[in-house]
């Protein structure tokens, strides 16, 4: 079994290149098929100048709430006793985000945790960062969503929301991770038993993430406007159940992206909360998946160019 073992790391040394790039390969495709999709839906739509810019702003917005959102995984890692530069959090969300169009919506947070390992960040906070990460985000998505929820399920999504908080204690947090078989650990790491911890309940780091979701939330409301008008009082429904449709979509296994899932449960909300015509409900719902998909290549394509660069400085590291 041990020499299986060894065999396979040889394997992968050798071949480590050509994986890395069948992978590159396989995020392209898969994006440009999502990309490709939506672009047919939103090429029939009748823009105007002023929808335009509404899509130019939302793209923006979208863009810089995964740049925002990167920053708060970095004061994550600083939370866990790991600071890292605000540069290097943010480029690396950006260039593994891309990673959840592929099968399983779980690549993207495998792909952060071994970035995280391979500048000596031990095994057991790297994976707490993105648990942690993913935990506040869900936590933040459900906190915008009661703005909509009914009032005969106000209590159940209040307890579901008590639950989430619950589990991102620091106590919590600790005895979870003392019971979880960490992955991508050898057997004679000296990590083994250092179990990471928070020092106070991360409230600052919950704020970071609902500014984050709100960010999203705020791009959807733009998407919106540039098909139809939209009162003031309407945005921070939008804002809601945009939330709780990108939520469903975070939470399903094996969606890309929450590929379908976010459509579905958006194009529903939207029916029952608001007065859009058919054609501007699915005209947003598809505007609202190419922007945002637009936006993470843009900042997969800025990440990558910038990380070239510096290897290329003489004066980098």
């Amino acid at each position: 079994m041990r020499r299986f073992g060894i065999l396979c790391k040889r394997f992968w040394q050798r071949n480590k290149r050509w994986f890395q790039s069948a992978l590159v390969l396989a995020i392209v495709i898969f994006v440009s098929i999502t990309f490709r999709r939506h672009w047919e839906e939103v090429s029939a739509i009748d823009l105007s100048y002023r929808g335009w810019a509404c899509l130019v702003l939302a793209t923006g917005i979208n863009l810089l709430s995964y740049i925002w959102t990167g920053q708060v995984w970095g004061y994550i890692l600083g939370a866990l006793g790991h600071s890292v530069s605000s540069g290097w959090a943010i480029r690396t969300f950006l260039l593994t985000n891309i990673a959840k169009y592929l099968p399983s919506n779980l690549l993207h947070l495998y792909g952060r945790t071994l970035a995280a390992k391979n500048i000596g960040i031990p095994t057991s906070a790297a994976s707490l960062s993105v648990i942690l990460d993913s935990m506040l985000v869900i936590a933040s998505g459900w906190i915008l969503g009661l703005l909509s929820v009914p009032q005969q399920g106000i209590l159940a999504a209040g307890l579901g929301l008590m639950a989430i908080l619950v589990l991102i204690h620091p106590k919590s947090l600790r005895f979870f991770m003392g019971r979880i078989k960490l992955p991508f650990k050898k057997k004679d790491s000296q990590d083994r038993d250092e179990i990471p911890e928070i020092k106070q309940y991360p409230m600052n780091l919950l704020l970071g993430e609902i500014v984050y979701v709100l960010l999203r939330g705020i791009a959807f409301a733009f998407t919106v406007l540039a098909l139809a008008p939209v009162p003031l009082a309407l945005v921070p429904r939008l804002i809601s159940v945009y939330s709780i449709a990108w939520l469903m979509g975070y939470l399903t296994p094996g969606a890309p992206g929450g590929l379908g899932v976010y459509e579905i449960t958006l194009i529903g909300l939207l029916d029952h909360t608001t007065n859009l015509q058919q054609a501007e409900l699915l005209g947003a719902v598809a505007i609202s998946r190419l922007v945002g998909t637009l936006a993470e290549m843009i900042g997969a394509a800025t990440a990558w160019l910038d990380e070239k660069m510096m290897r290329l400085s003489p004066s980098s590291p």
